[in-house]
């Protein structure tokens, strides 16, 4: 049953919230107007290069995704779940996403088009990892069978790296 629990167990530290700064245990993060990380800290070490962006290619145009505010819909020890909203090229997205104690971040993406239907060719969320800040890169879908849906990346040392998930997929 540990884990089922809405509680913070030793040696993690409940999160504490200030405006856009979610602090946990050895890291702080920083989140965007889209609802996305703008910036992470672990242990004083930046990793980001540059905060998360999302954009998407509609009718063959390409558009970022222009945010429109981040709410907080949970604030407490255990877990904190905020919302926002993003338009651009006849589309709207809405990031509804939360974090538990550990630092565990789960986003769900809903696209809808602003009227008539719409045929989306691309959705990119770009992670742009710092060289200097990791080696590794692991991110999961979720879905049907969580333990299935795991990505792992060697992040190269020589150039600049970002996760793009349009060319990096899921299995």
């Amino acid at each position: 049953t540990l884990g089922k629990e809405r509680t913070v167990p030793k040696p993690w530290s409940p999160i504490r919230v200030e405006g856009p700064k979610l602090q946990i245990w050895g890291r702080n993060i920083t989140l965007g107007d889209n609802g996305l990380p703008q910036q992470i800290k672990t242990l004083g070490r930046e990793i980001l290069a540059r905060p998360v962006a999302m954009s998407w290619r509609v009718a063959g145009k390409d558009a970022r995704a222009k945010p429109s505010g981040l709410s907080f819909t949970e604030k407490a020890e255990d877990r904190v779940a905020w919302q926002a909203s993003l338009t651009g090229g006849g589309l709207r997205a809405t990031v509804n996403a939360w974090m538990e104690f550990d630092g565990l971040i789960y986003t769900d993406v809903e696209l809808r088009p602003e009227e008539d239907e719409l045929e989306i060719q691309e959705l990119k969320i770009e992670v742009p990892i710092r060289k200097d800040a990791a080696t590794q890169f692991i991110a999961n879908g979720g879905g049907g069978n969580f333990r299935a849906s795991v990505i792992y990346r060697e992040i190269p040392a020589d150039k600049p790296w970002a996760w793009n998930s349009a060319e990096q997929p899921y299995p």
